[in-house]
């Protein structure tokens, strides 16, 4: 039979979307800073932490606490 598995454990971890990993880096890349910070780099950081908040919940159609 060989080297073939079925992996259905998706529970606990599930591959993500190649754009999912493309963006992450991206972002990570570019907001390298503590979103609790006072300066610049962190107030940034958070801005997005919460737009990213607001579109999750807008896509659900429910609540963001930010």
């Amino acid at each position: 039979m060989g080297d073939f598995m079925v992996y259905l454990d998706y529970n606990a971890n599930t591959m993500p979307d190649e754009s999912v990993i493309n963006n992450f880096v991206d972002i990570s890349k570019k907001y390298i800073a503590n979103p609790n910070s006072s300066h610049k780099l962190g107030k940034e950081a958070m801005d997005l932490i919460n737009k990213s908040k607001e579109d999750i919940a807008k896509y659900f159609n429910c609540k963001s606490d930010s």
